[in-house]
């Protein structure tokens, strides 16, 4: 979906932290940094996504359900909302900035653009859908169970689901290229999968990640 402007809050000593931000932007956005630190942040994304491809090629030679069809991307990273980051950035920031930084991350993301660029929709509107996604994503993560499948259909009802599937469609349906019309069908389908797998993300993985732990 694009995370561009999400900053990763994985190290507490700011240099660390900025750092693997550097990272995690060179991998989703294909951003480029020049000299030496340039040079060391271009190292570590391909080091990742080197160990990502590995990986998926062992769920893939281990038989892993779900991972048949998946293909080696050079801008996937793998991120989970964190429960007590997000809290802390809504007491730090503000639920309304919170809100804004991530549907600033979803709309300038790959997915949000594609449609944008594609779909011949104006951007108020998908702007509002990738509001839309932000605030569905930030209640999965601060609620949980059917509390959090309530919340989430406040933010995303059928209203707003039919919208943004129309949108794909018609993206999809613009391109004479079949790989991106494949990719933009298929990533509707994963999105609402995985925006729907309220449970897994609460315990820290995906379904994929939970079969695979069991067969490998």
């Amino acid at each position: 979906m694009g995370y561009n402007p999400l900053k990763v809050d994985l190290h507490r000593e700011p240099g660390m932290r900025e750092f693997d931000n550097a990272v995690f932007e060179a991998i989703v956005s294909g951003n480029r940094y020049t000299g030496a630190k340039g040079k060391a942040i271009e190292r570590a994304a391909n080091a990742r996504r080197a160990l990502y491809a590995e990986a998926l090629e062992m769920r893939k030679r281990s038989g892993v359900l779900g991972f048949e069809g998946v293909e080696s991307r050079s801008d996937y990273y793998s991120m989970i909302t964190d429960l007590h980051k997000m809290q802390s950035a809504i007491s730090k920031h503000t639920l309304p900035k919170v809100e804004r930084m991530m549907e600033e991350a979803y709309f300038n993301g790959r997915f949000f653009q594609d449609l944008l660029s594609k779909s011949g929709a104006d951007e108020a509107k998908i702007r509002r859908s990738a509001r839309a996604v932000a605030q569905a994503q930030i209640k999965r993560t601060l609620y949980r169970g059917d509390a959090a499948r309530r919340e989430m259909a406040e933010a995303i009802g059928s209203k707003e689901r039919r919208e943004m599937e129309e949108l794909i469609r018609q993206a999809a349906e613009s391109t004479d290229n079949p790989q991106d019309r494949a990719r933009l069908l298929e990533q509707m389908r994963r999105f609402w999968e995985d925006l729907e797998e309220v449970d897994e993300l609460q315990q820290g993985v995906s379904n994929r990640s939970k079969s695979a732990s069991v067969q490998t």
